[in-house]
């Protein structure tokens, strides 16, 4: 018998998912009496759509992908035994156990493999306060659920009420996960080791969670705090580059002891930045505003500092996070051989940046006045910077962004740089309420 079902039939029987839409055909095989018998079931699914039905599980339409399983009665509900999936990349294959009303129960994934290279083991199960899940194994490609993490909006999505005579759809707000695994992929080639995460997640929203592991011989934590308000995940590293380039928001860090604290809000995070001593390694918009304002050797033709590796003692940023884009504030980056103010926000879903700042060469000597009140303001334009200073901003490509500078703002006092800057474009305006 073959079976067609479109996302409302699929509504209507209960076997609707989040993340599942468009057409899905069920071949099932039997012998008669059905009563007595085991089903064989494949499904088709080239005409649907997955997005993210588990992290980095994604198939678009018309791209192949196929399922199948053994249906096997039980006194106490329906067991899918020999159950296989390959979709997008993805396989899948263990058993599942669903109740006398279709409603899942429990699984034993024998292999999970949702990226080449991926070798997990996960049992889930699920009880009175929620779905448990246990995930062990030998590597795990965090990538597609980085992406999923860093395109999406704090905001929790709830699934609308189901359509009138429709059984209610499948639910996952409320789960308690518990990950072992040795080694952790991320992007720019770098691997958290021995992760251990435990997290929990209620009403959609997070609850709990406690992450730790190795970078190298450099270890990394992040734990969730609630101390009478908004939960706060407090994040720590003695590799703070190697975490940035992990999570793909920045390849061009090297080392750095990097603390954050992250408030969690309603659609939103904010929270505060601070890592210390790194270097800067081939970062353009460094170079080419160092290349303007400063003088890379002395008098005797000895070089002073090397624009390609950029030693920075500290960076200090205040941010948040809403709908896959994030807003830097009173951002300052300071090293011997220069200083760097920095506001703006990153557009991680279309890959666009917009930051505007002060660059400041020789920091130490040239941002001496910006400490004195009133005087610091007039000539130096504020805390951070100095009397001799460049507006700069850099806008477009995430990757490659186009920087401009006004190479008469370095002999502007600090107030008439920040209205040259707002004139000339070097310098975005302000606009209120944001990222505050």
């Amino acid at each position: 018998m073959t079976l067609v079902f479109d996302d409302a039939a699929r509504a209507k029987a209960g076997f609707a998912f989040p993340g599942v839409s468009g057409v899905v055909s069920a071949t099932l095989k039997t012998s008669l009496p059905i009563s007595d018998a085991d089903t064989q079931a494949e499904l088709d699914l080239t005409k649907a759509v997955l997005d993210n039905p588990a992290p980095g599980l994604v198939k678009a339409a018309g791209r192949p992908g196929k399922a199948s399983f053994v249906i096997a009665r039980r006194s106490d509900g329906v067991a899918l035994d020999q159950f296989q999936l390959d979709a997008g990349g993805a396989q899948i294959a263990g058993s599942v156990e669903l109740g006398k009303d279709g409603a899942f129960r429990a699984a034993k994934l024998t292999q999970v493999r949702l990226s080449p290279g991926d070798d997990l083991r996960i049992e889930a199960q699920r009880g009175a306060d929620g779905l448990k899940l246990v995930a062990h194994g030998s590597n795990f490609d965090a990538r597609p659920a980085l992406r999923q993490l860093l395109q999406a909006s704090p905001e929790p999505q709830r699934a609308p009420p189901p359509a009138p005579g429709a059984k209610p759809q499948a639910s996952f707000d409320d789960f308690e996960l518990d990950l072992k695994a040795p080694l952790v992929s991320g992007y720019g080639k770098q691997i958290l080791q021995n992760v251990d995460l435990k997290l929990e997640r209620r009403g959609g929203r997070l609850r709990g969670f406690s992450l730790s592991g190795k970078f190298g011989r450099e270890p990394f934590a992040a734990v969730m705090e609630h101390n009478g308000g908004a939960p706060q995940i407090e994040l720590s590293t003695a590799d703070g580059g190697s975490l940035l380039s992990f999570l793909d928001m920045y390849k061009r860090m090297d080392g750095g002891v990097l603390n954050a604290s992250i408030q969690l809000g309603s659609g939103r995070a904010d929270g505060a930045l601070n890592i210390r001593d790194f270097y800067l390694k081939n970062e353009p918009t460094v170079r080419q505003l160092m290349s303007q304002g400063a003088v890379r050797a002395d008098e005797r033709g000895i070089t002073r500092f090397d624009p390609e590796s950029v030693r920075v003692g500290r960076l200090q940023a205040g941010f948040t996070y809403a709908g896959g884009v994030l807003s830097l504030r009173d951002g300052v980056l300071s090293g011997p051989e220069m200083g760097l103010t920095f506001d703006g926000a990153i557009d991680f879903p279309r890959e666009r940046v917009d930051i505007s700042g002060a660059y400041v060469p020789a920091y130490g000597l040239n941002s001496l006045l910006s400490n004195i009140p009133v005087l610091g303001v007039v000539l130096a334009g504020g805390r951070h910077e100095g009397v001799f200073a460049l507006n700069y901003r850099a806008t477009g490509q995430l990757g490659a962004p186009n920087v401009s500078v006004n190479p008469l703002s370095v002999i502007a006092p600090g107030m008439m740089r920040k209205i040259m800057g707002v004139m000339d474009g070097t310098q975005r305006p302000a606009e209120p309420g944001v990222g505050r």
